[in-house]
């Protein structure tokens, strides 16, 4: 018998209101509420925090402040990755995200899906409380990847290396890699070459 979390991990239909997902939950809710009040002066208890937060993170992850998290733990950063302000980060199936990224401000990066049919999303009473049933898509973003600011990526999206994705866009598949691409759904446009260097 699967627990709700190994069914989450697997995006399988899993229960919100299980206790130990609720606890882990709430962990990741306090360390970004504290990671978000902390003065950003104190480098070293926000570099604390941050890593509590996001335990499978690379060399010098970087978070503005205003971030949010599912749980964190299942987010899996590479070396040298940055997130601009208002991040949200819901990782109830795996995101990996690879070396040297960059997202602009207010970006989502989002695994949960809900159930199409409104009676199996809609919140009902179980054995362990009102919650509702849902599942969770995993989550792959390159290397090299810059989302431009309020770009949303949703669950069993795939973003290879070296692509830019355009502001407001909202990826909802597969971006292969060298691309630049934008829209809703955000569609591949160009490939980036060196002719668009700017020095």
């Amino acid at each position: 018998m699967m627990t709700e979390r190994e069914k989450m991990l697997a995006g399988k239909l899993y229960s919100t209101g299980d206790p130990e997902l609720k606890k882990r939950h709430e962990r990741a809710i306090r360390l970004a509420y504290r990671y978000n009040k902390t003065d950003p002066s104190s480098e070293k208890k926000r570099e604390k925090l941050i890593r509590q937060l996001f335990p499978n993170a690379g060399k010098e992850l970087r978070i503005e402040s205003g971030v949010q998290a599912d749980y964190g733990e299942n987010t899996y950063f590479g070396d040298r990755c940055f997130m601009n302000y208002n991040a949200v980060i819901l990782d109830c199936a795996p995101i990996r995200i690879g070396n040297d990224f960059m997202a602009g401000p207010n970006v989502q990066i989002v695994t949960p899906v809900h159930p199409l049919v409104a009676s199996e999303r809609r919140v009902q009473e179980y054995p362990e409380g009102l919650c509702d049933r849902e599942y969770a898509k995993p989550i792959e973003i390159g290397n090299d990847v810059w989302l431009a600011s309020g770009v949303i990526v949703t669950g069993g999206s795939k973003i290879g290396d070296r692509c830019v994705i355009g502001a407001g866009s909202v990826v909802m598949g597969e971006i292969p890699a060298g691309y630049f691409a934008a829209g809703t759904p955000a569609k591949p446009i160009r490939l980036i070459t060196d002719k668009v260097k700017v020095g």
